[in-house]
Parts: C-alpha cells; sequence; structure tokens
C-alpha cells in the first residue's frame, strides 16, 4: 500500500518538472511570428557571434523582440533548433561542418566549391539561406617554429608530409 502512495507523490513532482522544462527557452513552443530568435553555441567564438548578430538585429530593427538561445552545444543542436521552428537565426555554423554533418556530403577541400556546396545544399533541403561569412575563415593549421621549417626548408603544409613519421602533434 505504502508504494502505490509512494509512486502517485513522485510521479506529481516529476510531471510538474518536465511540464516546467517545457517552458525554457528553446525547449518549448515554436518560434514567436512577431519576433527573432537566434542560436548560440558553447564556443567563446559562437557565443561573440551571437551577441553580435543580436546586436546587429537590435540596431537595424529597434522595434524587433529579440531572444537568443545560447549554449547549443554543437552545429547539430543550432540546426534543429532552426528546423524545429525554435530558432530562426543560427549566429555561426561552419562550411566544412554542415557539409559533412546536416548535409551529410563528402568533405570538399575547395573553399569556393565547399561554400558553393553549402549555399545550394541548405537552400535546396532546408529551405535556408546561408550568408557569406562575416570576413574570416576557421581554417586548421599547422605551427612550428621558425628555426625548424628554416632547418627542414619548409615554405607550406605540404611540406611536413615528408617529415610526417618523425613528427608529433599537440592538438
Amino acid at each position: 500500500m505504502m508504494k502505490k502512495y509512494m509512486k502517485k507523490w513522485l510521479l506529481f513532482p516529476l510531471t510538474a518538472l518536465l511540464l516546467a522544462a517545457c517552458s525554457l527557452p528553446g525547449l518549448g513552443a515554436s518560434v514567436n511570428n512577431d519576433g527573432i530568435v537566434i542560436t548560440g553555441g558553447t564556443t567563446t567564438e559562437m557565443q561573440i557571434l551571437s551577441y553580435m548578430v543580436r546586436g546587429m538585429v537590435e540596431h537595424y530593427l529597434p522595434d524587433a523582440s529579440v531572444d537568443m538561445v545560447n549554449n547549443l552545444g554543437s552545429s547539430t543542436l543550432n540546426h534543429q533548433a532552426m528546423i524545429g521552428g525554435d530558432a530562426n537565426v543560427s549566429a555561426a555554423r561552419y562550411t566544412g561542418t554542415s557539409l559533412t554533418g546536416e548535409l551529410a556530403m563528402d568533405p570538399i577541400t575547395d573553399p569556393t566549391l565547399a561554400f558553393e556546396s553549402v549555399v545550394k545544399g541548405f537552400d535546396d533541403k532546408f529551405n535556408q539561406v546561408w550568408f557569406p561569412s562575416y570576413g574570416f575563415a576557421n581554417t586548421y593549421a599547422f605551427l612550428v617554429t621558425r628555426e625548424f621549417a628554416e632547418e627542414n626548408n619548409l615554405k607550406t603544409v605540404s611540406d611536413l608530409a615528408a617529415l610526417a613519421p618523425n613528427l608529433r602533434a599537440g592538438v
């Protein structure tokens, strides 16, 4: 008899907690049609860009209602917020990540072709507009000391290929 009452008493607070969680930003109903909801991520770069986008929207559309759903852990979560109607602007997305992630395409090493593929893919598959970058490129690079580069006559990243078996990368 006691177990029966305990289950009922536990079920009530758990149900209340679940319903309350649905009202948290980004977890409840769809985007407010009168406002703009911007997604951001967990990286410093994504955080800064989401606040910059918010500032631009507030500057150019002073009467608009602007909200943010920040600290989304990945590009996939940002994408799901857009697809699910919980957001209508994603502050930061990465061409290579979205190419191989959301679009499930093979990697493309040519940056121009990769960008064009993502623009077309997001338009065709998700009816979303992918805008050009903010003016910076988040690319991968290797660093070596000047002395090491001079000793090994390194001019490009490709020059490291011959030395690769003897190198260790620190990341």
